[in-house]
């Protein structure tokens, strides 16, 4: 029996195993994914050029996400460190899925929102036949502290398009967690932010009586 697929749109390369990692190793579905920005001259290593640090984010999310089994194409859109400028982005057709995974836009990251609003224009254009994630922003999320009240202004600013929006919590297990921090610590061009990971799935853990979770807002 054919899979289904579930697609992951990601506006840099890591976004998607800081927040999405759960679902994003769900061997039950076929897994794709799309990065908008990866052309970037963000780097903790600043003597690096634009063209090295494009080539090792896109190798390192690469050579992850293929371990992982999931597929991933790059639009090679330069990111907010190059330029501010946000134009329209016109889809070159994406395969049939069952699921879409798309950033919050936590934190107000011209990227993610440009993603976000991107993933609502093909969602619409499913017309139902899709179930429409939204994954919590990571770094941003575990730095926040009005998280709540923020996550739920944005619940009610993407349901006045895709309709009713509820709070959904999958779970992480030790091993999944760490395994999770230790794929973070690979982005090698990046900050490591797993002790960030760790609090916050003990974090969204406790408030969904858990051990240990990712938080997506789910659009029913």
């Amino acid at each position: 029996m054919k899979k289904e697929l579930s697609l992951f749109l990601s506006p840099h390369p890591d976004d998607l195993v800081y927040s999405t990692f759960s679902a994003l190793t769900d061997t039950s579905k076929s897994r794709s994914a799309i990065v908008f920005f990866n052309v970037s001259s963000f780097t903790r290593w600043r003597f690096l050029s634009r063209p090295a640090v494009t080539l090792l984010r896109k190798l390192e999310d690469r050579l992850l996400l293929n371990f992982m089994g999931v597929r991933v194409s790059y639009k090679n859109l330069p990111d907010s460190s190059i330029t501010q400028k946000r134009t329209g982005y016109a889809s070159e057709g994406t395969p049939t899925f069952s699921e879409l995974y798309s950033p919050l836009g936590v934190g107000g990251h011209p990227d993610h929102l440009f993603v976000r609003d991107f993933a609502l224009s093909i969602w619409k254009g499913m017309k139902g036949k899709t179930v429409m994630f939204f994954y919590e922003d990571l770094p941003y999320a575990a730095r926040m502290k009005d998280l709540g009240a923020t996550e739920k202004e944005l619940a009610i600013e993407v349901g006045e398009i895709c309709g009713r929006v509820e709070a959904r919590c999958l779970p992480l297990t030790k091993n999944a967690l760490r395994r999770k921090r230790f794929y973070s610590r690979l982005y090698l061009t990046q900050t490591d932010q797993s002790d960030l990971i760790l609090s916050h799935a003990r974090k969204v853990g406790e408030e969904c009586g858990l051990e240990y979770a990712e938080r997506f807002f789910v659009a029913t």
